[in-house]
């Protein structure tokens, strides 16, 4: 059981086409956006947790985090999409980079001691 530790989601990231990407993006200060994850495969189907970061694009400098949330379970096996909504917080810079850790427990060893934590790719979009 402690060696089944293969990450149930495989994110794609960067700039090509059909790649992850947030929308609006533009993005209101303070807004509804969308994170629209591309899957390059979905393994298995697990709980988890999730923690939203927010970064600057110019300096690297985390501007903040958002509380840990329970991830939705709304994923397919076949999906190829992973589309999150959530409100931005305000006073982000003019390009912002956004990342998500996610902590999955697919097992007893991964609930009981140890989660399965991964951190997607990520998004740069930006922010007026």
């Amino acid at each position: 059981m402690t060696l089944d530790n293969k990450p149930p989601y495989a994110w794609e990231g960067g700039p090509e086409i059909g790649s992850s990407f947030m929308s609006p993006d533009p993005a209101p200060q303070g807004g509804m956006v969308t994170a629209n994850w591309r899957l390059l495969e979905v393994n298995r189907l697990c709980p988890a947790t999730l923690q939203r970061i927010f970064i600057d694009h110019a300096t690297g400098a985390t501007i903040t985090t958002l509380d840990t949330t329970e991830a939705s379970r709304s994923v397919n096996l076949h999906d190829q999409r992973l589309p999150r909504s959530f409100q931005l917080p305000s006073n982000l810079p003019p390009v912002t980079d956004y990342q998500t850790l996610v902590c999955f427990e697919c097992n007893a060893y991964q609930r009981l001691v140890s989660p399965l934590c991964i951190m997607t790719p990520k998004i740069t979009f930006r922010v007026q």
